[in-house]
């Protein structure tokens, strides 16, 4: 597994959620929908995102910039604890 960078607030731009959100909504040819809200690369233009729909609980996708728009979103865990966990543990498998 490749290493894991997920963003934050201030810090390096690159790594700010608030300018990395805003970047990929405004600058980049493929805009994010509204509703996601990156929180990791994966370092070829797709984010792992936290879906804010206005459900009671934010669902973890993936977004592909490249992919068409109904085919761009892909469900990956149900909560952002979730997500964490697993990729804690094929972090934990690859160092064995």
């Amino acid at each position: 597994m490749a290493s894991l960078e997920i963003y934050g607030v201030g810090g390096p731009k690159f790594l700010d959620v608030v300018v990395m959100t805003k970047s990929e909504r405004q600058e980049m040819a493929s805009s994010m929908p509204i509703d996601l809200i990156p929180f990791c690369a994966d370092g070829g233009g797709d984010h792992h995102c936290i879906r804010c729909d206005g459900s009671p609980e934010p669902v973890v996708v993936f977004w592909s910039h490249d992919a068409r728009p109904e085919d761009a979103v892909d469900f990956e865990a149900p909560s952002f604890a979730e997500w964490l966990n697993e990729k804690l543990d094929a972090l934990r498998v690859d160092e064995k």
